[in-house]
């Protein structure tokens, strides 16, 4: 049978399938250690995404297969001193790319 999948731009309601990536993502590399970082990260996470996804200071997609989120990457936003190669200031930082 052949899978189909989706990508979306990730909403608020997404924000718990996005930490379950985030999270296997960091025990891959070894940034979660105990079960007490999990839940600081989780907690954290959580936080984050509620304020910056809202802000438009945080996008993400997500890949899913079926209902299920697959793959997940983010941008993050954020405003630097001007200098004469971005006098807005405004500059992005890629990361959270993973497929579970």
């Amino acid at each position: 049978m052949k899978k189909l999948y989706s990508v979306d731009k990730a909403s608020i309601s997404d924000i718990n399938q996005i930490i379950k990536l985030r999270v296997a993502l960091l025990k891959e590399v070894n940034e979660i250690q105990t079960e007490e970082e999990e839940n600081q990260i989780i907690h954290a996470t959580k936080n984050y995404l509620k304020t910056e996804i809202s802000n438009h200071n945080f996008v993400s997609y997500i890949a899913k297969n079926d209902k299920e989120v697959v793959s997940v990457n983010g941008v993050s936003f954020f405003k630097r001193p001007p200098y004469l190669e971005n006098l807005q200031g405004v500059e992005a930082y890629i990361l959270n790319m993973y497929t579970g």
